[in-house]
């Protein structure tokens, strides 16, 4: 099968499906597209990237044999006052000259528009929730983007979401056809992957916050929470990933005014796989305090892991992914004392801890295998055919 998809791509991962005499940009990120990508390839499938790069100024194609990536030129300012004009003509153009049969596009934004722009069926997977992020994150740049999700979905004849939450949230703005549910999914081991137990009192707490670190993603009150947890706690440490948590960078300018940085690890952007291994061989309990997700695939991987979750009882899709509280510990991530108090059960209470680390591996197993998620997509595709 020809497979396109189009949404943010990380080139990294691909060096050995592209010619090792070309220089590959960096991408965007886009892990859904990443893994569907490769699990793709390893069946045998040919696949044809649509994707845009901040250091790309001219549209190019990067060829290997079963692999093509197309790359447009992705804006670092202004793309929003025009709603990514350039940026979805880009695609758009881009997928009307080549040969796929149909378009899988990610998010329901530029790449979306694009592809439903250039006439090739199109099967569009909603990853977030546009309207309930307008609503805790106010701002001309995500009403505008909220406008594209909207033009989105007037456009849309086939669409999954990643979860009920999202497709709830669709409903809610208007989406009145048939909605797939397809969750994201990751290769997940049969049995939990070993790691030494931690003494009590030297617990690594980890918490990734991909997209900014305040306001949905709650960094201020978790970094108030692990203050108080190392008070119980005093050789714990905080390890924090993400934009703006690097050393040096915003939040621990942030944190050492207000007095928080003791016993905080500032890891910064790291590439994805650097912290799959952190959370798998530096990590005791995953801390995520967003106040909403629309999947939580951070979640997912540390369940994946074995690792005891501590999220949040009404963010998003949280409990679904996992199972309802019972593969996670579930608190009110709005109070910082229930988040320091659920971080400290989990880092003290293996009578706790063991069975939500076990049951949400079980459960991750079960229900969000990347290998299940590929053959979903594989049986929608035959619909665009």
């Amino acid at each position: 099968m020809h497979i396109g998809l189009a949404g943010p791509f990380q080139f990294a991962s691909f060096r050995d499906e592209l010619p090792t005499d070309t220089a590959l940009p960096a991408g965007l990120g886009g892990l859904p597209v990443v893994q569907l990508a490769r699990e793709y390839l390893q069946r045998g499938h040919q696949v044809t990237v649509f994707t845009l790069d901040m250091e790309t100024t001219e549209p190019r194609w990067i060829e290997g044999d079963r692999l093509r990536v197309f790359v447009g030129p992705y804006r670092s300012e202004g793309r929003a006052r025009d709603l990514f004009a350039v940026e979805r003509r880009s695609i758009e153009q881009a997928i009307w000259a080549s040969d796929v049969p149909f378009v899988h596009a990610h998010w329901t934004y530029e790449f979306a528009l694009g592809a439903l722009a250039s006439g090739r069926p199109t099967l569009v997977t909603a990853h977030d929730a546009p309207m309930r992020i307008l609503s805790l994150n106010p701002s001309p740049y995500r009403a505008l983007r909220t406008v594209m999700a909207a033009q989105t979905l007037v456009k849309a004849k086939h669409l999954t979401a990643v979860s009920p939450y999202v497709i709830r949230h669709l409903k809610l703005m208007g989406y009145l056809k048939h909605v797939d549910l397809v969750p994201n999914g990751m290769a997940i081991e049969d049995a939990i992957p070993a790691r030494a137990p931690a003494p009590a009192d030297r617990l690594a707490f980890a918490s990734i916050l991909n997209g900014g670190w305040q306001g949905l993603k709650n960094g201020k009150r978790l970094l108030r929470a692990f203050a108080i947890v190392r008070r119980a706690l005093p050789q714990a440490t905080l390890f924090l990933y993400g934009a703006g948590l690097g050393a040096g960078e915003d939040a621990q300018t942030w944190a050492g005014a207000q007095g928080l940085t003791t016993g905080v690890i500032w890891r910064g952007y790291r590439p994805h796989a650097q912290i799959i291994e952190d959370l798998q061989h530096r990590t005791d309990v995953l801390v995520h305090p967003a106040l909403e997700e629309s999947f939580g695939l951070t979640i997912l991987e540390a369940m994946a892991l074995g690792l005891p979750v501590v999220a949040g009882r009404r963010s998003g899709a949280v409990p679904w992914v996992t199972d309802f509280g019972r593969g996670a510990l579930l608190v009110d991530v709005t109070s910082v004392d229930a988040l320091a108090l659920g971080m400290l059960r989990l880092g003290t209470e293996p009578d706790l801890s063991v069975p939500l680390a076990q049951h949400g591996h079980a459960y991750a197993r079960e229900h969000f295998t990347l290998t299940r998620v590929a053959d979903q997509y594989e049986s929608l595709y035959q619909r665009l055919r």
